[in-house]
């Protein structure tokens, strides 16, 4: 519907500029002709200028952003629910699908086993990162590199956890505002 209100008023445009130029005053058959010719122009730069649009990456920006949402969500219940200091998140910078899979792989490997809901988590952020490392894998030069970090190496508190589910909490809602980031590899 946009588009034609954009296609509509530009053709009364170009009609109405057809009429101040002296060679068309008065000739309404060429002014139509004239129209048509414009119009003509006009959809072939549209078709021209248009984006390619990939089915695969249209998916998985599709799956991460209603992956982020629902455990944005989650997250969102837990620190409203959770009991004790409330964390502002440091700011995480969105540079491509590497610096967004690194963010996420610390993240994870920051919330405890022994945190509530912390399965359920990354078990989604699990999710989050097979999609865009199926894209990366396909579409990308070079794997990403995450530091997967063993976990029995060092044990994070719950406090820890805390700052990581309110850090990760802000990152998602970071992606779903900037999914064009997951384009970059």
């Amino acid at each position: 519907m946009f588009l034609q209100h954009n296609h509509v008023t530009f053709f009364i445009l170009i009609g109405s500029l057809a009429r101040h130029i002296p060679y068309f005053k008065g000739k309404t058959a060429t002014m139509d002709s004239a129209l048509v010719l414009f119009a003509f122009l006009f959809h072939c730069l549209n078709v021209a200028t248009a984006a390619p649009v990939n089915p695969e990456l249209q998916e998985m920006k599709s799956n991460v952003i209603d992956i982020a949402k629902e455990l944005s969500l989650r997250l969102e219940s837990i620190i409203q629910t959770s009991i004790g200091p409330k964390f502002s998140p440091p700011s995480d910078e969105l540079n491509g699908l590497s610096s967004i899979m690194a963010v996420l792989d610390e993240c994870t490997n920051q919330i405890s086993d022994n945190f509530d809901e912390a399965k359920k988590i990354k078990v989604d952020i699990s999710s989050l990162m097979d999609s865009m490392s199926e894209w990366s894998d396909k579409h990308c030069g070079e794997q990403p590199s995450t530091q997967a970090e063993n976990q029995t190496s060092r044990r994070f508190s719950i406090t820890e956890s805390m700052q990581a589910v309110t850090r990760l909490k802000h990152f998602l809602l970071l992606l779903q505002n900037n999914s064009d980031q997951l384009e970059i590899c």
